[in-house]
C-alpha cells in the first residue's frame, strides 16, 4: 500500500513480502519525491512508443537529465536476515545513520559518512 503525492509516485509505503517461509520482509519507507508531475514522464513514453530501443533509450536519458527521480530517506521493517533496520538517509538517497538489530538479538548503531563508510559505531566491531 502507498500513498502518492499529488502528480507524483510513492510517498508513504507500506510493504510486506514473502518468497517461500524463510524470506519474509516488511517495512515502512517515506520517500521525497521530485517537483516534476508524473504525467512528463508519461507524454515521453507515449512519444517514444514504437521508437527503436537505442533512441528510446537516450531520450529517458535526456529526460532524467532535467527530472530527478525521488530518493528514499527513511527505512524502518524487517529484512530478509531477520533483522530489524531503521535506515536515515541523507537527501541524495544515500544512508547516513543505521540502527540495527541483527537476527542474533545484538543491536548495532552506526554513522555513515556521504561515501557510506562507517565513520562511528556503537557498540564498536572490535567489542562485539
Amino acid at each position: 500500500m502507498s500513498f502518492d503525492n499529488y502528480d507524483q509516485d510513492q510517498t508513504l509505503v507500506l510493504e510486506a513480502s514473502q518468497e517461500d517461509t524463510a524470506q519474509k520482509t516488511a517495512f515502512v519507507g517515506i520517500n521525497d519525491q521530485p517537483a516534476w508531475s508524473l504525467e512528463d514522464l508519461f507524454k515521453l513514453q507515449d512519444s517514444t512508443r514504437g521508437l527503436p530501443e537505442a533512441e528510446s533509450k537516450r531520450a529517458l536519458q535526456a529526460f532524467e537529465k532535467t527530472h530527478a527521480w525521488g530518493k528514499r530517506r527513511i527505512y524502518l521493517g524487517t529484512r530478509e536476515d531477520r533483522s530489524s533496520n531503521l535506515i536515515l538517509k541523507d537527501p541524495d538517497g544515500r544512508a547516513r545513520i543505521v540502527a540495527k538489530v541483527g537476527p542474533d538479538g545484538q543491536p548495532v548503531l552506526q554513522f555513515l559518512d556521504a561515501s557510506g563508510k562507517v565513520i562511528e559505531q556503537f557498540p564498536q566491531a572490535s567489542s562485539r
